[in-house]
């Protein structure tokens, strides 16, 4: 199936994006002559991670329907949902710990507490909403499940006599 080919090729395209943002940020961080350039150039790129992993979660959220729609494939929804949970898991458990860790080898905690295993639950969370509502939305508007009449009011038997 052509359609399938193309949702992998991108889920493939992006998850080569992300690992691509993970290294550069992950990089920045082995590097302790100039602490503050590398948190600069680290956020920088953790920034970018970020935001990769949001659009695309988008595209492949929407790219998802598309073979909903024309296929009945479900799979992708959760093809998605995985690329989200690891990449997310990448970015708020591993590198925020890892720049957590690299700011108090250096004094450079300003008091600061590492928030960034919370903040990828809630990422997590949120998106597993989406998916999982998503599907349950499809499977109430799909044909097969439509009502056809109202249950509330059957219809009314004929009375006539004939």
């Amino acid at each position: 199936m052509k359609n399938r080919k193309v949702y992998l090729i991108v889920w493939v395209l992006i998850a080569f994006i992300q690992l691509i943002f993970v290294y550069l940020a992950n990089r920045v961080l082995e590097n302790s002559v100039y602490t503050q350039e590398n948190l600069k150039d680290f956020y920088h790129y953790h920034g970018l991670l970020t935001k990769s992993i949001f659009i695309g979660f988008l595209i492949l959220w929407v790219y998802s329907n598309f073979l909903y729609f024309k296929h009945k494939i479900k799979d992708p929804f959760f093809y998605t949902l995985i690329l989200l949970i690891v990449f997310t898991i990448i970015d708020w458990w591993w590198l925020s710990e890892k720049v957590y860790q690299y700011k108090k080898n250096h004094d450079l905690l300003l008091g600061e507490s590492n928030l960034g295993p919370f903040i990828g639950v809630f990422i997590v969370l949120i998106g597993s909403l989406i998916i999982f509502g998503n599907l349950a939305m499809l499977k109430k508007l799909s044909p097969k499940n439509a009502n056809t009449g109202d249950d509330n009011n059957p219809p009314e038997k004929n009375d006539t006599v004939e």
